[in-house]
């Protein structure tokens, strides 16, 4: 789970995911420093196998594997800012067969390849026109730039 709580279901793209870890982030770091102000550690103690060597103490990561994770791809792979990859999913979804999940796809990928482009739309089963398809490298090529 990335959020806290669900304030929509569907596909997301990479920048809406990476805006979405960015603020987690940021909630994880203000809780940590109102924890450190209640006096509340959050420390680990690594004990060594030779007694004679001192334990280690390491602070606690903000975030789980997972969601660092997830905020790293985030963050190397999303081409577009928030705003440009919304008004990029509104002008696909413009298009007639495109679905919510084929436009996000196009989106996080940015290709302007037409045989690219129709992998993504074979698994919806969906048969698409060459008109489409060049609506489609059109609204990729403007974002790309």
């Amino acid at each position: 789970m990335i959020g806290k709580e669900v304030k929509e279901v569907g596909p997301v793209t990479l920048s809406e995911v990476y805006d979405i870890m960015k603020k987690r982030l940021k909630d994880a770091e203000k809780q940590r420093e109102e924890d450190k102000k209640a006096g509340i550690a959050h420390t680990i103690t690594i004990k060594p196998e030779s007694e004679d060597a001192e334990p280690i103490v390491e602070e606690k990561p903000l975030m789980g594997l997972e969601q660092r994770g997830t905020l790293d791809y985030s963050k190397k792979f999303a081409h577009l800012s928030k705003k440009k990859s919304s008004e990029m999913m509104d002008e696909l979804m413009k298009i007639g067969k495109m679905k919510p999940e084929v436009a996000v796809k196009v989106v996080d990928l940015l290709s302007d390849n037409k045989d690219r482009l129709k992998l993504l739309f074979s698994k919806e089963h969906v048969a698409v026109t060459e008109k489409d398809l060049d609506e489609v490298v059109k609204i990729v090529e403007k974002y790309k730039k």
